[in-house]
């Protein structure tokens, strides 16, 4: 590329070749973004790592970076490592997983026009595992900030991960995702983003993610 992405769409996936693609196509086709694709493979077994060279072959914004299988966690740590974007943009790639239109360009507006953000969010419809609506996330943005701040587990709510968007200075300046958590490796890095800068969050639901039996 002749310059920097303005933004860097970091994937962890392993093993999973029809959710990948349906979360890496809804990830290139977002518009008035500027964008780079990091698909980190987390020790895939089966087709994943034919699917991920097809992008490469494809598409220029699409970088394939492979590790054994360390965990979601590390896959995050390295991919992050590799973006050159102002911003960072999560996506999963899990079942039904996938970025409605718009998602990119609303969330990294925010950015642009509210310096003292240093992570943002939309809102998130959770479906069953054969597509039944299941639920909608989709806080007031003093709503998202309240669940963000509570404390008790019981009362503690973040937004789903596939819907954050959050400055790359920032996630270095406090250390990025840290490996020691296997799980809630979202939950740590947002809350320590929110004492260096504000949150913002998109009053609209602009990511779908699937649900798992598991």
């Amino acid at each position: 590329m002749a310059t920097d992405p303005e933004v860097s769409v970091v994937i962890g996936l392993r093993s999973v070749p029809s959710s990948a693609a349906t979360a890496i196509d809804s990830v290139l086709t977002q518009e008035g973004v500027a964008l780079e694709v990091i698909l980190v493979d987390d020790g895939s077994i089966d087709a994943t790592p034919a699917l991920l060279a097809d992008y490469v072959a494809k598409d220029a914004r699409v970088r394939v970076l492979t590790q054994p299988a360390l965990g979601l966690t590390r896959a995050l740590v390295a991919g992050c490592a590799a973006a050159r974007g102002t911003f960072i943009a999560r996506q999963d790639a899990g079942p039904r997983t996938r970025w409605l239109p718009g998602r990119l360009a609303r969330t990294v507006e925010v950015l642009r026009t509210r310096l003292d953000v240093v992570l943002v969010a939309c809102g998130a419809r959770l479906l069953s595992p054969r597509g039944e609506f299941v639920a909608e996330h989709c806080p007031s943005e003093a709503g998202a900030r309240a669940g963000l701040a509570a404390l008790d587990i019981a009362e503690f709510a973040g937004p789903t991960h596939s819907a954050v968007t959050f400055r790359r200075k920032a996630y270095e300046a406090v250390g990025g995702y840290r490996e020691v958590f296997r799980l809630a490796q979202d939950a740590d890095l947002w809350l320590r983003l929110l004492e260096t800068g504000a949150f913002g969050m998109v009053e609209e639901v602009l990511v779908e993610r699937g649900l798992s039996p598991d």
